[in-house]
């Protein structure tokens, strides 16, 4: 009964958790709701109610891990957070 939301959809079925369910016969592939891309971009809603459930999977894409470390970075930087130092 709850939506299950992956990062990527492919990803997630064929190495994820997700995929780990549909080996084990808990759901088909159907059954995956959509990506979170989706929700964040308001093509699908997220969560309709206060007791609805949601099951994130996210495998992790190296895009996202680089989007997020420049915005950490960049927040860091504006606000003079951190301490420099050379390799």
């Amino acid at each position: 009964k709850a939506k299950i939301v992956n990062d990527n959809i492919v990803q997630c079925v064929s190495r994820g958790e997700t995929r780990n369910a549909i080996i084990s016969g808990c759901i088909t592939e159907s059954d995956i709701y959509g990506e979170i891309g989706e929700l964040i971009a308001g093509k699908k809603p997220g969560r309709t109610n206060n007791d609805e459930i949601t099951i994130f999977d996210t495998t992790g894409m190296a895009v996202q891990d680089n989007v997020t470390a420049a915005m950490v970075y960049q927040v860091a930087m504006n606000l003079s957070l951190g301490t420099w130092f050379s390799f």
